[in-house]
């Protein structure tokens, strides 16, 4: 599969797909998979390592809630009858800033950051989600 941001330091190397900023795989320094890697056949996002879920993780309940007396509805984005995951997995990710320890992708209505010596720290990845 191509069109994968390549990401590495001392420790760690990850593979990010733009299809729904989907983490392919990742592997130490000396060649060990940390993360479970998506085979070779057609793309899914969902067979993906992981992905963000943005602006929601898991299902909505009944579609909908309320939060602070304000009221917010959502159609089903997925064959499930419940809305799943945000739409952030759903979209392309345009890559508009790549390094080797970073990869960037604002776009209209979602962006991305993700830092690699971040995750090699175990410390909690600045990912970043506008809508």
């Amino acid at each position: 599969m191509q069109g994968f941001v390549e990401l590495e330091n001392d420790r760690l190397s990850l593979r990010v797909s733009p299809k729904g900023g989907a983490v392919v795989d990742g592997r130490t320094r000396d060649g060990q998979r940390f993360l479970r890697r998506h085979d070779d056949g057609a793309f899914d996002v969902l067979r993906s390592a992981c992905f963000p879920l943005v602006p929601i993780g898991n299902r909505v309940e009944g579609n909908g809630f309320e939060l602070g007396g304000k009221s917010y509805r959502f159609k089903p984005n997925t064959t499930e009858p419940n809305y799943i995951h945000g739409d952030g997995w759903l979209a392309e990710w345009k890559v508009e800033d790549a390094s080797a320890t970073h990869v960037g992708s604002p776009s209209s209505s979602h962006a991305l950051s993700i830092r690699l010596m971040s995750i090699a720290r175990f410390r909690p990845s600045p990912w970043t989600a506008r809508k």
